[in-house]
């Protein structure tokens, strides 16, 4: 088991600051990194809105069909790349 930075600051205000996260297998990825090449596939996006409709209008605060849910979904994701 290892604790590794995945970003943010690591000495902010207080020691720790930033996001971390546990990799048990030193040779496994990162579930972080892993879930938004997920939301890089339209079809697992679109198959994870219908499961999760109710949460997913929920937290929207409207009623949002799955097609434009996983549309919005996608759309967050996107971050200006570093170069």
């Amino acid at each position: 088991m290892q604790i590794v930075h995945i970003f943010g600051s690591k000495i902010g205000p207080q020691e720790g600051d930033g996001l971390w996260a546990v990799r048990y297998d030193p040779a496994g990825g990162h579930a972080f990194r892993e879930f938004f090449d997920c939301l890089e596939d339209p079809e697992w996006v679109f198959d994870f809105c219908q499961k999760n409709l109710a949460d997913l209008q929920s937290k929207f605060g409207r009623p949002v069909s799955a097609e434009d849910g996983a549309l919005e979904l996608m759309e967050e994701s996107q971050a200006p790349k570093k170069r």
